[in-house]
């Protein structure tokens, strides 16, 4: 048996007050309801099916980002004191 890895590289770079993320996602049925899930972020969504859980995704995905600004401008606040 041999594996052909490919190389993987996910990433978060916030630069100006923005951010960039690559990241991996994987989808499917958990139960009676779809799951879209990124193993790297903790983030999930979920949905009746596989559009409505991207779509939460996404949504939880921009609040995710939005609390990561958050932490970076008061970790500046208290680095430049």
């Amino acid at each position: 048996m041999s594996f052909n890895f490919t190389e993987i590289r996910e990433y978060i770079r916030i630069k100006a007050g923005k951010i960039n993320i690559k990241v991996l996602t994987t989808s499917g049925k958990d139960g009676a309801y779809f799951v879209t899930i990124s193993p790297a972020l903790l983030v999930s969504g979920y949905g009746v099916n596989e559009s409505e859980a991207i779509s939460s995704f996404e949504h939880n995905l921009e609040v995710f980002c939005k609390d990561l600004l958050a932490l970076s401008k008061e970790r500046t606040r208290f680095t430049n004191v």
